[in-house]
């Protein structure tokens, strides 16, 4: 329904949806990180030791 709302209402009308879901978006994908990260908390120090070092390996570096 959305998506023929915005087809029948033409740029304008995408402009002007677009304007109030993306802020909505934005809280919600932020909420969302700070839940997964705050619920994993001690979990960080060990996910950052194991990205900086098979970042510098030459299997990360060949893709």
């Amino acid at each position: 329904m959305l998506t023929a709302l915005v087809i029948i209402g033409g740029v304008k009308n995408i402009g002007k949806i677009t304007g109030k879901i993306v802020p909505v978006m934005s809280v919600a994908y932020i909420v969302g990180s700070l839940i997964a990260i705050f619920s994993n908390v001690s979990m960080i120090p060990t996910v950052f030791k194991m990205i900086f070092t098979n970042a510098l390996t030459a299997k990360a570096l060949a893709g």
